[in-house]
């Protein structure tokens, strides 16, 4: 549902935002038409999960010529200089805006100050980036990740208390926004309580690479004792 509503707000701000940059042209004047076009690149992270795909094709959905916009898609496919480049390449488009869902926090300076030099608003999706000067950017539309981590807390506080507990950490992304806001909330919550212990923290799982065989080992090391995984 979080998920749904955030591309809700996503499509609401892209629309609010590139509307200003132009309209829709008349009907049957094939040339002012693509002349008229808003041109939107957007740089998504990869296909690491179903919510990502669903994130994408919904985008492509919404952002058509029938609509008004031209959209032009890179998937960096987990690579953050695969997002660099793509940048680079919106910017010698001479795009009207670039979004960009950014796999990790840093790096970013430079690049979006280019952007920024040329002229192109850059609006961030999903995660946030770490830059010295924000105005290299000119929205956020993402989720509240420490909220996500606090309500899994919360059940645990409610669910275990006091008790033993051993903990079993899948990470998403390491150095995304995600991964750090959700990270900070559980090392926390682990350091108030006691008896709550974080055995492992497995780096940069995603559906379909093998955690049965990379879990197993740890949680049969806590027999006798409360214990679950958290995965990002």
């Amino acid at each position: 549902m979080k998920r749904n509503l955030i591309l809700l707000a996503l499509t609401a701000a892209l629309l609010l935002l590139w509307g200003c940059a132009g309209q829709t042209a008349d009907a049957g004047d094939t040339e002012d038409a693509e002349e008229d076009l808003i041109v939107g690149g957007v740089c998504q992270v990869g296909a690491e999960a179903d919510w990502r795909v669903a994130n994408s094709e919904s985008i492509k959905a919404v952002f058509t010529e029938e609509n008004g916009y031209q959209l032009l898609f890179e998937d960096a496919k987990q690579k953050q200089e695969n997002q660099i480049s793509a940048i680079r390449k919106f910017i010698q488009q001479k795009v009207d805006y670039i979004v960009l869902m950014p796999i990790s926090e840093t790096g970013w300076d430079s690049v979006l100050q280019e952007a920024k030099d040329a002229g192109i608003p850059v609006i961030l999706v999903d995660r946030m980036v770490d830059v010295a000067d924000e105005s290299l950017y000119t929205a956020h539309v993402g989720s509240d990740f420490e909220a996500e981590a606090a309500l899994a807390v919360d059940w645990m506080e409610e669910t275990y208390g006091e008790e033993t507990v051993n903990i079993v950490h899948l990470l998403g992304t390491v150095g995304s926004t995600a991964q750090i806001g959700r990270t900070e909330v559980l090392e926390e919550a682990v350091a108030a309580h006691d008896g709550w212990t974080i055995l492992t923290q497995l780096e940069g799982l995603h559906p379909g690479q093998g955690l049965r065989g990379d879990v197993r080992i740890p949680l049969h090391r806590q027999a006798g004792h409360s214990g679950g995984v958290l995965r990002e």
